[in-house]
C-alpha cells in the first residue's frame, strides 16, 4: 500500500495517493507504534494539504504532533514546518508563523544550514503575503545568503525572484529589476546543468547498453 500511495504521490495524483493512504491508516491504528503513527499522520497531512483541505491537514498534522508528546520524533522540524503553512493557508497565519519559527529555532540548533535556506525563503513568502515587507525581506535575505553558501542554486534563484517582488511593492523599481535579472540569469543556468546532467546519465545508459 505504502508503495503504491508513493508512486501516485510521485505522480502528482494526490486523489489516488489518499485512496491507498485509508488501509495504512486502518493497519497502524491497529497494530503501529507510537512512532509509525506520527509518520502516517504527517503524510496524511502532506496529502490533505497538497489538496487545499488544510482542515483536514491541520487535524492530522495535530495528531502527528500530539504522538511527538510520548516519543521523541525524528524530524520535528519538519512537521511543525508543514503544520505553519497549512495553518497560514488556512487563515490563521499568527499561528502559523508561530510554527515555522519553532522549525526555523531546531534547524539552527542543528546548524543544518541547507534545509534552514529553504525554511527562511518559505517564511519570508508568508510575510510577503501578509504585506509585511520588514519581516519579508530580512528572511528572504538570510535565505540568500544560506542559499549562496550551501550551494543550492534553486533556492537562490526563488530567493531573488521573492526579492524582485518585495522590491516591486516598496517601489524601488530599480532593485526590483536588478534581482528579477539575477533571476532569469540564475534559472537559465539551473535549466543548462540539468540538461547537461540528462545528456550525461543518457551517454552513461548507451555506453552501458553498448557494452
Amino acid at each position: 500500500y505504502q508503495k503504491l500511495a508513493n508512486a501516485y504521490d510521485q505522480q502528482g495524483n494526490a486523489g489516488k495517493c489518499l485512496y491507498y493512504y485509508l488501509p495504512i491508516e486502518s493497519l497502524v491504528e491497529q497494530y503501529g507504534s507510537m512512532q509509525e503513527k506520527s509518520i502516517l499522520y504527517n503524510n496524511l497531512g502532506r496529502q490533505y494539504a497538497s489538496q487545499k483541505q488544510f482542515d483536514k491537514a491541520i487535524e492530522y498534522f495535530h495528531k502527528s504532533e500530539l504522538q511527538c508528546v510520548y516519543i521523541p520524533c525524528d524530524y520535528p522540524d519538519v512537521l511543525y514546518a508543514d503544520m505553519g503553512i497549512a495553518l497560514h493557508n488556512n487563515g490563521n497565519t499568527k499561528q502559523g508563523i508561530e510554527y515555522l519559527l519553532k522549525a526555523r529555532a531546531l534547524l539552527e540548533a542543528k546548524k543544518d544550514d541547507t534545509a534552514l535556506a529553504n525554511l527562511e525563503h518559505l517564511i519570508a513568502g508568508v510575510y510577503l503575503n501578509e504585506n509585511d515587507y520588514y519581516n519579508a525581506i530580512t528572511h528572504n535575505n538570510l535565505a540568500i545568503r544560506l542559499a549562496k553558501e550551501t550551494n543550492q542554486q534553486l533556492v537562490l534563484a526563488e530567493a531573488y525572484r521573492t526579492a524582485a517582488d518585495l522590491y516591486h511593492a516598496l517601489y524601488d523599481f530599480e532593485k526590483a529589476f536588478e534581482y528579477y535579472k539575477d533571476y532569469l540569469t540564475l534559472m537559465d543556468a539551473v535549466r543548462l546543468e540539468e540538461q547537461a546532467r540528462e545528456q550525461r546519465i543518457n551517454q552513461q545508459r548507451a555506453y552501458r547498453d553498448w557494452e
